[in-house]
């Protein structure tokens, strides 16, 4: 029993290291806090380029089709056949005109010297720098707990006066093999 315990606790332990090691080095865009509310913190973001695609299905269909889809370009399936380095978060935006699913270009590009995609589905996009107001969770995101943590932000927004300008953003910044204590997830609101 000892040593299956021992193993059991090596393994996490690995587990959990693979994932701070592996994952602190991925991209991800440039902000800085503004301040920290209860529950939430506002940030100012800097500009940065996004590859996004539409989808449909519910949030883990649209999830999981967008990153698909936009994986392949990152891994190659593109006009130069090249890879891209992977970059943190996934977003998924849900706007009136449907979903889409989007992720950071790494900074190394521009719209100029970007591969074009093979798929024609996949656009880019240069995002403004802008305010957001952030609500950050750990562990899995469901579509009930996505759900729930956007209500949440939007009840906070409304509680300290301050007005939502976009819907709220899903944001996952781990892969599926990351250890479920250390996975992060956050809910964005543009705000004025």
């Amino acid at each position: 029993m000892k040593i299956l315990l021992f193993s059991v606790t090596c393994l996490l332990l690995i587990w959990s290291l693979f994932t701070f090691f592996t994952e602190t080095k991925i991209e991800k865009p440039l902000y800085r806090v503004i301040e920290k509310r209860d529950g939430y913190e506002i940030r100012k973001y800097e500009s940065f380029l996004v590859a996004t695609t539409p989808t449909e299905g519910d949030f883990n269909e649209s999830v999981s089709q967008g990153f698909r889809v936009l994986a392949g370009y990152i891994f190659g399936g593109n006009d130069k056949d090249v890879k891209i380095k992977m970059t943190a978060p996934v977003t998924e935006t849900v706007s009136d005109t449907g979903k889409s699913v989007q992720f950071m270009i790494p900074k190394e590009y521009t719209m100029d010297t970007l591969p074009k995609p093979n798929n024609d589905l996949i656009t880019f996009k240069f995002i403004n720098p802008k305010k957001m107001a952030s609500l950050s969770f750990k562990g899995y995101a469901k579509k009930s707990r996505v759900d729930h943590k956007k209500e949440l932000l939007l009840n906070h927004l409304k509680k300290d006066n301050l007005t939502a300008l976009s819907q709220p953003i899903y944001a996952g910044y781990n892969s599926p093999f990351a250890f479920p204590l250390m996975r992060r997830n956050e809910i964005l609101v543009e705000i004025e």
